[in-house]
Formats: structure tokens, sequence, C-alpha cells
């Protein structure tokens, strides 16, 4: 994702971690997000949902389709903000996780 600036990044949690591990992994996920809105869906997102909503990131519990108007008032708050350069997700500084996987 070097160079580009997306205006959503989405991603999917299929089994949700535990304890302090997830907050580690979303903590990942927002860090590489920076200022660009971040969305979650999955089955195993609702488990986060706390996490994700403090780091500024939305849940999606259901099918995009029938979520689309809550999206939409996410991304019109969130391009209210400015956007800030350096975001982690840009410049490719993300690392991967404890588990080998990388959140990006």
């Amino acid at each position: 994702m070097r160079g580009t600036q997306p205006d959503l990044v989405g991603s999917s949690v299929t089994l949700a971690p535990q304890g302090a591990r997830a907050r580690e992994l979303v903590d990942a996920y927002a860090d590489a997000c920076g200022s660009v809105p971040w969305i979650v869906g999955g089955a195993g997102a609702p488990a986060l949902r706390t996490f994700i909503e403090a780091r500024g990131g939305m849940v999606v519990d259901g099918q995009p389709d029938r979520e689309r108007a809550g999206i939409e008032r996410f991304l019109a708050r969130a391009r209210r903000r400015p956007r800030q350069g350096g975001d982690a997700l840009r410049t490719g500084t993300l690392r991967a996780g404890r588990s080998g996987h990388s959140p990006t």
C-alpha cells in the first residue's frame, strides 16, 4: 500500500484473539491505518468492538449492503478530519505481530 492514499481500509476477522493479543492486534491495525478510516467485519469482529471503536474504527456486523448508511456516515465524519502524513500504512513501517500474521 506504499504511496497510496485510500479513502477506506476494510479488513475481516474470522477468529478474534483473546486477552492482550486482541488489543495488540487492534492497536496494530489502527496504527497502520493512521488517519485513514477503517472498518472491520467478519465473524470475530463483534468480539473486538470495544477495542476497534476505542481506536476510531467501525465494526460492520452484518452484510455491507445493510450497513451502507452507517458506513457512509462513518466516512463522512472521517473526511472532515484532515489526514496527516507519515501513516504506517502508507510508509510500510508496520511489523508483523507475534503470531507472524501482518495486520495489513
